[in-house]
């Protein structure tokens, strides 16, 4: 199974890039062939503290063949969606469904949205989820603290854990689950990544230890990666660059 990662929000600074980042340098970590890929509208080039593997505009029908190529050499593909060009990302449902219905290739499309909260976003990252890929994983915004509870309480501990690992134990900060997210999760079109709005160490059972040890690892792993990634470009919460 192939996957292509997109990092994608129409919002400036949510930490798009930041996460992008983080989540192809663990992927590493865990063995994975994996590139980083830029995915940009224009040739603006935009200061960034960060080694791409490649850049191009995903509305280019033979850079779009490109990404689907880089599949053949890579396990995962982490693109990192310029804001204002998430809707462009359904450019390639067409392209991905025709080579699936070939079967030249096993892809699995994820989408990864940090911070959704404006309706007309998180709708089209829902028609994205429901379009491409069998299995699609979404992340949406932060929740206050206070909220914490009463958004999770119809998933347990173990079933997060379990929609984690499925994920190779990425995680991230969670997700305010809007009333169309939640008809999908329960309708089992769209999977749950993760739930993190307060400190691990406040985090209750299984899930608490869980995302203890996981951070353990995860600041173990940017200490080692510091030579790729800067250590302020990452922060604990929400893959945010800091000031």
């Amino acid at each position: 199974m192939k996957r292509i990662l997109f990092v994608m929000n129409d919002h400036e600074e949510v930490g798009k890039t930041s996460f992008a980042t983080a989540l192809s340098t663990h992927l590493r970590r865990q063995g994975h062939r994996t590139s980083l890929v830029a995915v940009i509208g224009d040739d603006d080039a935009r200061d960034r503290n960060v080694r791409y593997n490649g850049t191009w505009n995903i509305l280019d029908e033979n850079n779009i063949k490109r990404l689907l190529g880089w599949t053949r050499k890579n396990d995962v593909i982490v693109c990192d969606v310029q804001t204002g060009y998430a809707e462009a990302i359904m450019e390639l449902h067409e392209a991905i469904d025709m080579d699936l219905e070939l079967g030249e290739l096993d892809i699995e499309v994820t989408i990864v949205a940090p911070q959704v909260d404006e309706a007309d976003c998180n709708d089209c990252i829902l028609e994205i989820c429901r379009t491409l890929g069998d299995k699609a994983y979404y992340v949406i915004p932060r929740i206050p603290k206070d909220e914490f509870a009463s958004s999770l309480e119809s998933w347990d501990d173990s079933r997060a854990c379990r929609a984690v690992d499925s994920l190779g134990a990425v995680m991230v900060e969670v997700p305010r689950i809007t009333d169309a997210g939640r008809r999908l999760l329960e309708s089992g079109e769209m999977t749950l990544i993760a739930a993190l709005a307060v400190e691990p160490e406040e985090l209750p059972g299984e899930l608490g230890r869980y995302m203890r040890r996981w951070w353990r690892d995860f600041d173990r792993q940017m200490e080692e990666a510091a030579d790729y990634v800067e250590p302020e470009v990452v922060t604990r919460h929400g893959f945010r660059r800091s000031a």
